[in-house]
């Protein structure tokens, strides 16, 4: 009985651990949650936000949550989510102009 118990308790863990890291304790996750703070749910919800960001690579997540945490109002995080979908668009671009 107690190895049964075990092992459910380790699946719950990995199982919210998974939940966790690709949720709300995620790059994505943080910024989002940052967004429906101060911009209220009404701008985009946080799952909507997450579900938007799901393909970004990491280092631009990462670039994205650097921006958005010290970040004190709507404009500056709504900023922060311009100014990384320009960069992701101007890379884009430069691959599709250079070929490679």
């Amino acid at each position: 009985m107690g190895k049964w118990v075990g092992i459910v308790v380790v699946l719950g863990l990995a199982a919210a651990a998974g939940w966790w890291f690709t949720g709300p304790g995620s790059p994505a996750g943080q910024a989002c949650a940052k967004l429906e703070t101060l911009c209220g749910e009404a701008t985009m919800p946080a799952d909507a936000c997450r579900k938007e960001l799901e393909d970004a690579p990491d280092s631009e997540l990462d670039a994205l949550e650097t921006c958005v945490q010290p970040a004190n109002s709507c404009l500056e995080v709504t900023g922060c989510l311009a100014g990384s979908a320009a960069r992701e668009l101007a890379v884009g671009a430069l691959r599709g102009v250079l070929g490679r």
